[in-house]
């Protein structure tokens, strides 16, 4: 059923895999480990099989070895986070969620919290990241896209409460947040060692860039993932938002989604031609250079997520069969076909 669905994404190009893959895999497995932050045997030899570290080497291929190894440390960090609340439903919570949410944005301003696995694993992020940080306007900026993130996980613990899918405007602003994608887009300027100026991050044509790219991540994950979510009671699905807005069919609801998914990246494309001139900036880099190594990781992310969703990580998605080994990046390629 993934690879079915996939089939019917339209994803035009391919990006590569870091050759750093297998190295960043093992050091996530030993990182959580190190760190105690998962609670039994059972519950690591899933987080083996899911393999958190691939979706960083597939999301960051064009950065160093170290840096794509803390970008897959935060994706660990983000997972184990979601899998740990949901586990004591604290995730149903919206007044719980918005404490424990504080305590870590409390932690990443500078505080040490407390001494829970998922504190202290945050603090090493927290360090790591800093003195990678391309200059000190980043890191400030990372945290607000944190932030963002903790807010759309309150606002689905709200929905969950009401026990139905929130309307189509809401989800699809809040769905840009959700998933976070954009604690992943912010990485791309520290995997990068660059950073974009204000106002060509702001640019209207490279934001719309970067919110198609925050939806393509986000609704292509949503049609990938509706009978896991399904199975978890869990509301928040573009699929499922659409059917019960217009009261389809699942098969038109999936149908639907296809096709805003696949016109959205059509609007990639075409917002990707004929960019701006934004010259250099006061120390002479190269903006036109670096706006396009920031496409390019946008592309990664993109690409990377449903790759990973097929790839490596089908059993989070489907639980139908044990994950086959990976023992070489040769292994870890999809060709996604173009849909008509």
């Amino acid at each position: 059923m993934l690879k079915y669905l996939a089939d019917q994404l339209y994803y035009p190009f391919e990006t590569p895999v870091t050759p750093h893959a297998d190295e960043i895999e093992l050091s996530t497995r030993q990182w959580v480990q190190d760190f105690k932050m998962l609670s039994d045997a059972a519950t690591f030899q899933r987080f083996c099989r899911i393999n958190y570290g691939w979706l960083g080497a597939r999301f960051f291929p064009y950065a160093t070895s170290e840096a794509t190894t803390i970008g897959s440390h935060w994706i660990a960090w983000l997972f184990t986070l979601d899998d740990e609340f949901d586990e004591q439903s604290v995730g149903s919570s919206p007044k719980v969620l918005a404490q424990a949410f504080q305590k870590f944005i409390d932690i990443l301003n500078g505080a040490e919290g407390t001494q829970t696995p998922l504190s202290r694993s945050l603090i090493d992020l927290r360090e790591r990241t800093r003195a990678l940080s391309p200059d000190e306007s980043w890191f400030p900026r990372f945290v607000i896209s944190v932030q963002q993130y903790f807010d759309a996980c309150t606002w689905e613990a709200r929905n969950r409460i009401k026990g139905h899918p929130p309307d189509l405007e809401s989800y699809i602003r809040l769905r840009q947040h959700a998933g976070a994608q954009t604690i992943v887009v912010a990485l791309i300027e520290m995997m990068e060692n660059m950073i974009l100026p204000d106002h060509v991050r702001n640019h209207p044509r490279i934001k719309a860039l970067t919110d198609m790219t925050l939806n393509l991540m986000g609704w292509g994950n949503d049609i990938l993932s509706v009978d896991k979510e399904l199975h978890a009671g869990d509301v928040h699905n573009l699929v499922l938002v659409l059917e019960h807005e217009y009261a389809l069919s699942r098969e038109d609801a999936y149908t639907w989604a296809i096709e805003v998914h696949n016109q959205e990246m059509r609007r990639f494309l075409l917002f990707e031609q004929n960019l701006p001139t934004f010259g250099t900036d006061a120390e002479g880099q190269d903006l036109d250079a670096n706006v396009q190594r920031y496409l390019l990781g946008l592309r990664a992310l993109i690409r990377g997520s449903v790759d990973w969703t097929i790839i490596d990580a089908p059993v989070r998605y489907a639980e139908l069969k044990p994950l086959l080994d990976r023992a070489t990046t040769a292994d870890h390629s999809l060709v996604v076909t173009e849909a008509a």
